[in-house]
């Protein structure tokens, strides 16, 4: 029987967002610039996570531009899209989003151990009943650059996982299950 409990990316996005133990945060606040005519121009990228909505300020311009939608490959960005690195189309520029506040830094970092942990254990348990390879990195890069890691990759491995884990193990990736192996980042992952 399969175990069905709609998408888990969703679910997943709900119980972070619904964490008690992350950082208290407004906004995600990025910094970037662009080149135009010769001169760089510093340039700083809020996100607001209540409103869903992007907040720019450009050095030389006194308005604040907000962007209600910034379109990429795979859709409208939300949160799980932001991180260091991430490449945007901001009013019409292409941008990297080169640091960030330390506020934000925590954020991701704090979003990112949780998302690793789920991960690992679902890698070490889908490995007791396969010998395939596993297709997804969580050592070498997996704790360096914490704020470069990429929210929605995770989120999709942990769902790759789970549907491998749910042929054998169908008991271990209900959604009450993962509420669980989300709630505390520092106990271990009970299988039992």
């Amino acid at each position: 029987r399969r175990v069905t409990w709609g998408q888990t990316e969703m679910s997943l996005a709900g119980v972070l967002l619904g964490d008690a133990t992350a950082p208290k945060i407004d906004k995600l606040i990025f910094f970037s610039w662009w080149m135009e005519g010769g001169r760089q121009h510093p340039v700083e990228i809020a996100f607001d996570l209540q409103r869903e909505n992007f907040l720019v300020l450009i050095d030389s311009l006194p308005e604040l531009y907000i962007i209600d939608k910034v379109e990429h490959p795979r859709g409208i960005v939300q949160v799980w899209d932001l991180h260091l690195g991430a490449r945007l189309d901001i009013l019409g520029k292409p941008t990297t989003l080169k640091s960030c506040s330390t506020l934000t830094a925590d954020w991701l970092e704090h979003h990112v151990k949780k998302l690793l942990r789920v991960k690992q254990f679902l890698e070490i348990q889908v490995r007791k009943y396969t010998t395939a390879p596993m297709p997804f990195d969580t050592t070498g890069k997996a704790l360096k650059n914490l704020p470069g890691r990429n929210l929605r990759v995770l989120m999709q491995d942990i769902e790759q996982l789970r549907l491998q884990l749910e042929l054998y193990r169908p008991s271990l990736v209900t959604e009450e299950k993962f509420r669980e192996y989300f709630k505390d980042t520092k106990s271990q992952i009970r299988t039992g």
